[in-house]
């Protein structure tokens, strides 16, 4: 099966593989590494919190959360097979392994466990928000990231990423958060010629001392060296941030390269704080049902390991099967990666929030379904579209409350 793409669930829990809730059986044979050790082994990105529990022997993990979508991020290295399952139900298995990635790719998503069952499906939310004192992540196509598109600056990548290397170009991420990081694609080209190393700059709540970061050059995977795109690169961290709600404006800064280092935004990660505000808060309950009436599911995640938000309580379970051993050789769990999440209505009751940021054509959806391939390739940077809201739109802080129409 095809991984549920990020713009389809853009809001996601992350759970670390160090949290304690996550069983390990045996747990023997499973051990923790805390120095990254497969970080720049190939083109996925460095791993969540710099640790992966992994096993070289046949064994399995189970985590309880409460939620409707769950993902497993994974690194591996040597041939190794796993299913998933949640409460028991088989779900979807990607099957494409990309060997040269390593690390940050979907072992498995729960994208259609419901499709093929009849009659409504009833969620109970929890009685409180259960989005205090947690890891959020936050996809570029998110209603709270809003972009400056007034001269089409912002081109969409094809992958996961909204670019851009015009001078003055910007993006503004409403939220309410402890601390907030912004992680990008570092791009390349196949050719002979390569992106150069730029700058870029954040300012925070309209502060007007901006500070500038770097866009590095670029890259070659270790395992392959050859140029290609890498994930999950982390550009900056603003921490200790108050209570109150905060709005970051990203930019790009004036640069005399004849091909600057684009500036790419694929999510932001925020932490937030241990209480959220009553008003994010819903009572009573919810239903959707699977009659073709297109409605989204609006709930929870995992990341590189799992997480949850209001809805249904269940129980996911990973087995891995090692078909042959190698010394040295991981088969991991990681939070980072690509992943989903839910909206909040801002109509009537009845109302759903259906988003679609981005308009893709024929040579997109195919580049979509084909990565791999895709990464052999120069890109041609053609915009397809940013859906961008208006002025008047009502940005709503992040955690919003989860709910499901």
């Amino acid at each position: 099966m095809t991984a549920t793409p990020d713009f389809a669930v853009p809001r996601l829990v992350v759970v670390d593989d160090t949290d304690p809730n996550i069983r390990y059986s045996p747990s023997s044979a499973f051990s923790l590494d805390t120095k990254g050790s497969l970080n720049g082994v190939g083109w996925g990105g460095d791993v969540f919190n710099q640790t992966i529990t992994g096993t070289t022997v046949n064994a399995s993990l189970s985590y309880t959360f409460n939620g409707t979508f769950v993902r497993a991020m994974v690194a591996a290295e040597g041939e190794i097979e796993w299913n998933c399952s949640v409460d028991g139900r088989n779900i979807g298995t990607v099957l494409t392994q990309f060997v040269d990635q390593v690390t940050n790719f979907i072992a498995c998503d729960s994208a259609g466990t419901l499709e093929g069952t009849t009659g409504p499906h009833t969620l109970d939310p929890l009685p409180s928000d259960p989005l205090d004192s947690v890891t959020l992540r936050i996809h570029n196509s998110d209603p709270s990231v809003r972009y400056s598109n007034s001269s089409e600056d912002w081109i969409w990548q094809g992958g996961q990423a909204n670019a851009t290397h015009s001078n003055g170009a910007s993006v503004d991420f409403a939220f309410n958060g402890s601390s907030v990081a912004l992680y990008t694609i570092v791009l390349s080209n196949s050719g002979p010629m390569q992106f150069d190393a730029n700058k870029a700059f954040y300012l925070l709540d309209g502060n007007s001392n901006s500070t500038s970061f770097d866009l590095p050059a670029s890259m070659k995977a270790n395992n392959t060296g050859n140029y290609t795109d890498i994930l999950n690169y982390p550009l900056f961290t603003v921490p200790n941030l108050s209570t109150s709600p905060h709005d970051i404006k990203v930019g790009t800064a004036y640069n005399t390269s004849d091909l600057p280092q684009y500036l790419a935004i694929d999510y932001f990660l925020i932490k937030t704080h241990p209480h959220v505000s009553s008003s994010l808060e819903t009572s009573g309950n919810s239903s959707s049902s699977d009659n073709g009436s297109g409605h989204k599911n609006i709930g929870a995640i995992i990341g590189g390991t799992f997480a949850g938000v209001a809805g249904l309580s269940a129980l996911f379970l990973i087995l891995w099967f090692v078909r042959r051993r190698k010394e040295g050789k991981y088969m991991m769990l990681n939070p980072t990666g690509s992943s989903p999440g839910y909206y909040r209505s801002t109509g009537g009751e009845d109302a759903t929030l259906e988003i679609t940021p981005f308009e893709y054509d024929s040579q997109v959806l195919l580049a979509l379904q084909d990565e791999q391939n895709q990464r052999n390739e120069i890109r041609q940077h053609l915009d397809s579209g940013v859906r961008i809201p208006s002025a008047d739109d009502a940005i709503e802080d992040v955690p919003p409350t989860y709910t499901e129409d």
